[in-house]
């Protein structure tokens, strides 16, 4: 549904957290790791840890190391064979 920060947005704290807010829960039984859920600068990826909301509705990153100030980050989130909690796959 959204993602914060967004796309392009400026003044981002180099300990920011990323959020990505879902328009339905995840399935319950899901795992996600930095497999899925990964931040990158400069090609190499940055040590960072996965959260999931206990509602399934958001799914956050937590980098374990500043964010390089002045500088744009790539985030990606792989969903792979992710489900709602409906058994849809994510898109």
């Amino acid at each position: 549904a959204s993602t914060s920060p967004f796309q392009g947005e400026d003044g981002v704290a180099v300990t920011r957290e990323m959020i990505f807010r879902l328009t339905r829960p995840l399935a319950a039984n899901t795992v996600l790791t930095t497999s899925n859920v990964s931040v990158t600068f400069g090609g190499r990826r940055l040590l960072s840890r996965v959260e999931t909301a206990a509602d399934g509705r958001s799914v956050t990153l937590f980098a374990l190391e500043n964010l390089p100030a002045g500088s744009r980050v790539r985030v990606t989130f792989d969903p792979r064979d992710t489900r709602d909690d409906l058994g849809r796959r994510l898109d």
